[in-house]
């Protein structure tokens, strides 16, 4: 069983992970991938998530081809939730096009397109939360950010000046770049490198908030510094 997932292999622009080859198939292998976030049909995502997309359509077919030429017809696919938002297209017009067997995992952007669809059709599950064991690991499914599951927890902490900031924010990839890029630019002074290439995308409306909260905190961390004698 082959693991990868994600918006940075399924949702960039250009080649899949699979075509440079970062993911070699053996034989007839059914490969397990895990993804989220895809916003078919959803204008406004290109802005807010800084994508690289001129229109819509084609945010669309870019996914839907490099989907295609990662995932088998045979392979399963875990969607984390987010699949499509405000599309105009109807949701079988995505669906029928993208290979794997699907399972969704609803996320709070799913109801509007949910609701029109036969679930029985399409997926081969369709749930909010789901915990499983493969091996030795242990998988917890689900849209929405967790500080703690069943056999593990999640915190993203940032160490500054003997100090703790923590922050959680891991419901996508392009999330969690706006969160870092806020924290950089903050904390450094320099948030380029989370912006430049393209490579992250971070999310413009978390960057937004957490540069907001941030910008509260960092005035008292500052007097207690200099209270201290110290720089950050």
């Amino acid at each position: 069983m082959g693991l990868c997932g994600g918006l940075t292999i399924l949702n960039g622009k250009g080649h899949s992970a699979a075509a440079r080859g970062l993911l070699t198939r053996k034989g007839d292998e059914i490969v397990i991938y895990y993804t989220s976030d895809q916003h078919f049909g959803h204008d406004s995502i290109i802005k807010s998530c800084s994508r690289p997309f001129s229109s819509t359509e084609e945010m669309d077919e870019c996914l839907i081809a490099n989907w295609n030429e990662t995932v088998g017809r045979n392979d399963e696919v875990y969607i984390l939730g987010d699949f499509m938002y405000r599309n105009r297209k109807p949701p079988e017009e995505y669906l029928r096009r993208l290979n794997g067997k699907k399972h969704l995992f609803l996320g709070n952007h799913d109801r509007h397109w949910f609701e029109k669809v036969r679930p029985a059709r399409w997926f081969e599950r369709v749930e909010t939360m789901y915990f499983y064991e493969y091996g030795e690991r242990k998988a917890a499914l689900c849209h929405y950010p967790m500080m703690s599951w069943p056999g593990g927890r999640g915190t993203y902490v940032l160490s500054h000046r003997n100090e703790t900031l923590i922050v959680h924010c891991d419901a996508g990839i392009s999330r969690s770049a706006g969160v870092a890029a806020a924290i950089g630019k903050c904390c450094n002074g320099d948030d380029r490198a989370f912006f430049r290439g393209g490579r992250y995308c971070p999310n413009m409306w978390c960057y937004r908030k957490t540069m907001a909260a941030l910008s509260q905190l960092m005035p008292h961390r500052k007097a207690k510094a200099a209270g201290k004698g110290e720089s950050l």
